[in-house]
């Protein structure tokens, strides 16, 4: 957020609203904050609903806080995630309204809100007799071998979906959708929507997965400039371009993100919406950013109504940049098997990962633009020939308190795709525990 200064802005004062147990942000700003602690101890539940839930109850205090530091109503909202506009006593916003943005994060099976608009996954109810009473019907049904059952509701990164192959692992749900397991690559896109329903569309990429103790296939990253993005960049970007319009038509604006599995024969099904700000985006991010640009964050946040010219010009520069230097993000996370206390955080730069042996070491400071070429695969003396150079940007914070359960959040690993894959999802935990060692 703080790229809104970098771009000519004037912060006057800002809103820091974290899961319960995480410390106070460590960072001493220029300007008054107002900290606020959601009710919920996941990140994952923290960005889809618990982060405007917690200003929401918050209210009274967001509203003085505010009339404090903008006694005239003068200055613009603007934020990563959806909000209540309820809050912000008349603001211009450049952030969606969560009441807009909550029931589009709804899992709904067939109603979907991308029906109708792209192809997506089938699905039914989730019966209410035994699932042995139903599993062979349904698998028939759905011409699936293994069937995907998700939980109705508000859920992201995966907590509510579950992968069966058989009736002994359906969960036991109050209400819930069973879909046919589709073989493909899992993907996703980020689109950006202005208020005239003009959008947008980012390269896609392909979606790293990692299955967590419950059997939740939880978000792991991304990879980026993969070939076949580039190849359907105009198929891709004309569904995306729909999913805009639809979204643009109920009041929605601003970033988006939509998931599909790309099968085997190359037709898309679509099968969840983002109604907010994508992890992609920082790796998007990393690989045009420079000190003499706009951050890119800031400009997909700044509620922007584009010419034709400049929207075509940012969507080149962003899929050129993605065809040229591939790049995978691997989100490092990992569920806490016994209470700790993050004493110390990792330090943000180059880090050597051998995977073999699951090992880092410390290489040195960040740098400024994504190099493919420097952070290659070496050996080097005393390291391994699978040994690579990656980069941590690390999101944790030191004093962060976990308990039993929790998911621990390490933050972004940036490294070739094919190391990526080398990593795979076994050793994607074991990583933050050498991080962290």
């Amino acid at each position: 957020m703080r790229g809104f200064a970098s771009a000519g802005g004037h912060i006057i004062g800002a809103i820091s609203v974290v899961p319960s147990g995480s410390p106070a942000t460590e960072h001493r700003e220029s300007f008054p904050t107002l900290a606020i602690t959601s009710t919920t101890r996941d990140i994952l539940e923290h960005v889809v609903w618990a982060y405007a839930e917690a200003i929401r109850e918050a209210g009274p205090q967001v509203a003085e806080f505010l009339d404090r530091v903008d006694p005239d109503c003068a200055a613009t909202v603007a934020g990563y995630l959806p909000v209540p506009h309820v809050c912000l006593g008349g603001r211009a916003a450049w952030i969606v309204d969560s009441a807009i943005s909550l029931p589009l994060e709804r899992k709904a099976g067939a109603d979907t809100p991308l029906a109708g608009i792209v192809p997506v996954i089938p699905a039914t109810r989730l019966p209410e007799s035994p699932p042995h009473d139903w599993w062979d019907g349904l698998c028939a049904q759905l011409d699936a071998d293994r069937l995907v059952v998700q939980a109705a509701g508000i859920s992201g990164g995966g907590t509510g979906t579950y992968v069966c192959a058989s009736p002994n692992e359906v969960p036991t749900l109050a209400q819930g959708f069973v879909s046919p397991y589709v073989e493909g690559l899992t993907a996703n896109v980020t689109g950006v929507v202005d208020d005239e329903g003009t959008t947008m569309v980012f390269p896609a990429s392909r979606q790293l997965l990692r299955a967590d103790p419950q059997g939740h296939p939880i978000y792991a990253g991304n990879v980026t400039g993969e070939r076949w993005a580039d190849e359907e960049r105009d198929a891709i970007g004309d569904d995306v371009r729909a999913v805009g319009r639809a979204l643009a038509e109920i009041g929605f604006f601003g970033p988006f993100g939509v998931d599909f599995i790309r099968r085997p024969d190359g037709r898309r099904l679509y099968h969840d919406l983002n109604p907010r700000m994508n992890g992609v985006v920082d790796s998007l991010s990393r690989l045009i950013d420079r000190q003499t640009t706009v951050p890119l964050v800031p400009t997909l946040l700044s509620r922007p109504q584009w010419r034709f010219d400049e929207m075509s010009t940012l969507e080149q520069a962003v899929h050129g940049a993605a065809v040229r230097s591939p790049m995978a993000r691997l989100w490092l996370t990992k569920t806490v098997a016994l209470p700790r206390v993050i004493a110390s955080v990792p330090r943000a730069g180059r880090w050597w990962v051998d995977p073999t042996r699951v090992t880092v070491s410390f290489a040195g400071e960040n740098t400024e633009v994504w190099d493919i070429e420097r952070l290659s695969a070496k050996g080097g003396e005393g390291r391994g020939t699978g040994t690579q150079q990656t980069e941590l940007q690390p999101t944790l914070l030191s004093g962060l308190e976990l308990r039993h359960g929790d998911r621990l959040a390490l933050g972004n690993l940036y490294c070739d795709p094919a190391f990526a894959d080398v990593i795979g999802e076994a050793i994607g935990p074991a990583l933050v525990d050498a991080f962290l060692a």
